[in-house]
């Protein structure tokens, strides 16, 4: 996901990168299932996401996120539902 955030924020056509959720609801981060059943990938996971956030703040153009139903962030332990 960083790569496609890099090579579409850097396009001079693209004025804008929106990311949204398929499906019930928007999870910012891993899989919690996957990385209870894979403990040893932890550390790639966790690059994945660090990767993906570096992209998002580097972004030449402005980075929008569209959730519904519900928002889970692993940071947090929180469920939040988004309005």
């Amino acid at each position: 996901m960083a790569r496609v955030i890099a090579n579409v924020g850097s396009n001079p056509e693209v004025r804008v990168v929106l990311i949204r959720a398929a499906g019930r609801g928007f999870c910012a981060g891993v899989d919690l299932k996957e990385m209870q059943q894979h403990p040893e990938r932890i550390v790639e996971l966790n690059r994945g996401n660090f990767l993906t956030f570096k992209a998002v703040r580097a972004c030449e153009v402005p980075v929008i996120t569209a959730v519904h139903g519900f928002v889970v962030a692993a940071a947090s332990g929180s469920v939040e539902r988004a309005m």
